[in-house]
């Protein structure tokens, strides 16, 4: 297991750059002097998400230092990457100044943010300055407002729900739980948990969970006791966490050391990685959305060596799921500066929405390729699941990656 550095900033610019300082002057779109161009990540380096926006930024600086190793942009010049990073303390109103400071620190481009309430406050920012910004937040409203240069590389709450509601039906089925198997739902009372709730409920509109309880929390919870209480007060097959990752780590804790009755499937919105390193083998039996793992059936070889490169620089035994999404993230900025030979923002948002990321261009995934439809969403986005079992996460559906079936939780 991982160790976890949170990075606590209380400024705005908690700056981890490769070969600049934070706090240079800029507009929207310039480079970091003649040799370089500037690239911001702006995510949560502290606060309730700072476990996974510390592997977002590490899988950003590992992609980065790739391409400066490589020579840099070859469609510059061979500019290399000025990476900055900006703290949005898992907050709206930080990111909004995390985003000025971004945009008057002159970055070509922004990657990072994990919140959809943040990540829309902070593009906002970033749309009137022309800087594109690919995010990893959920919410159909990020990209659902006709900014061109606003992009997310996971799926969105739609299609996310859409994908949960097929791994959750298909182990439902492979546990033989019946036709129409009890559910508990906790849901985050935030605009990510909204969109996803409601996109689930549309799924089992015909009715194949038969869901008991619905219980919503605000996302600043802390204590999430009298939510399990509540969704496990009828006795559910499964309870579902539609929430953020701290959220369902919190859940998994209470259900393996306060309360008795077990559903038999739990499933959460959480990060492995995380669970693992906070819960060692209490994170047992959880079913997580997980990005690839060196124990898919059909894991990329770019995957595995780049697995190797982050737990040489920064231990564990795998690079995190936000790690390779950070990596992917960068990976998507260089493809598109490479296209468009230039560093004006609106430009790189521009190649943004033409590029195809394959492995050879620096896609982890096993899905092929990676691509932007007209609103910046993914086309295709990757969506595998796991489930802990021995304190290590064994790929369960779909069906192309999985190593094993799931079992009932315990």
């Amino acid at each position: 297991m991982r160790p976890v550095t949170i990075i606590a900033s209380i400024t705005t610019c908690a700056c981890i750059s490769m070969t600049a300082a934070c706090g240079s002057n800029g507009s929207g779109g310039g480079s970091g002097g003649s040799g370089s161009v500037k690239v911001g990540v702006v995510t949560d380096l502290s606060g309730s998400q700072s476990a996974i926006g510390t592997d977002e930024l590490r899988g950003a600086q590992l992609a980065a230092e790739e391409i400066n190793a490589a020579g840099g942009i070859k469609g510059l010049k061979g500019k290399k990457i000025d990476l900055k990073s900006y703290d949005t303390q898992t907050s709206p109103d930080h990111a909004v100044t995390a985003a000025n400071a971004a945009v008057s620190d002159g970055v070509s481009a922004i990657v990072g943010g994990l919140t959809s309430d943040e990540v829309l406050a902070g593009t906002n920012v970033s749309h009137r300055a022309h800087i594109p910004w690919i995010s990893a937040a959920s919410s159909e409203e990020i990209t659902g407002r006709g900014f061109d240069d606003v992009f997310q590389d996971l799926p969105t709450t739609a299609q996310a729900a859409q994908n949960y509601f097929k791994a959750i039906e298909f182990v439902a089925q492979s546990l033989d739980l019946g036709n129409k198997p009890t559910a508990s739902v906790a849901v985050s009372d935030s605009t990510y948990g909204k969109g996803i709730e409601e996109e689930f409920s549309k799924a089992n509109s015909g009715g194949s969970f038969d869901v008991k309880d619905e219980v919503s929390y605000p996302p600043t919870t802390t204590n999430l006791s009298s939510v399990v209480a509540k969704t496990l007060s009828k006795s559910p097959q499964m309870l579902i966490n539609l929430g953020y990752p701290a959220d369902g780590i919190a859940i998994q804790k209470l259900l393996a050391t306060k309360f008795e009755y077990k559903p038999k499937v739990y499933f959460a919105v959480s990060d492995v990685a995380t669970a693992l390193e906070q819960l060692g083998s209490k994170a047992n039996g959880m079913i997580i959305p997980s990005g690839p793992t060196t124990d898919f059936k059909n894991a990329p070889a770019r995957f595995l060596d780049e697995t190797k490169k982050y737990t040489a620089k920064h231990g564990g035994d795998a690079m995190p799921q936000y790690a390779v999404v950070g990596y992917v993230e960068m990976m998507m900025v260089a493809a598109a500066l490479e296209d468009s030979g230039t560093t004006d923002g609106a430009s790189v948002a521009k190649a943004l929405h033409g590029i195809s990321l394959d492995e050879s261009k620096g896609n982890l995934y096993p899905s092929q390729p990676l691509a932007f439809n007209d609103k910046g969403q993914l086309t295709d986005p990757p969506q595998y699941f796991v489930q802990i079992e021995n304190s290590k996460p064994v790929p369960v559906y779909p069906s192309d990656i999985a190593a094993a079936e799931p079992v009932p939780y315990k």
